[in-house]
């Protein structure tokens, strides 16, 4: 699943640092504030992935397919 983000994924982090940046080009963080909101990203988003893989196989449910509808008969 994780894979199909891959395309979105570099964008969305460039964003995020440029985001990052301004609050602290605009004085209204410190750097640390910014770089542990980072840390703690990457651990909760980290976290997340490795749970969802893990009760998708627990629960053997088929691994989800984007782009098309599941609806389709």
């Amino acid at each position: 699943m994780v894979s199909h983000y891959k395309s979105i994924g570099i964008p969305i982090f460039i964003l995020a640092l440029l985001a990052g940046f301004s609050r602290i080009w605009a004085g209204l963080h410190y750097p640390f504030d910014v770089v542990g909101s980072l840390m703690v990203t990457v651990v909760v988003s980290y976290t997340i992935v490795k749970l969802s893989r893990l009760f998708d196989s627990l629960l053997n449910y088929p691994p989800l397919t984007f782009g098309h509808c599941a609806s389709q008969n």
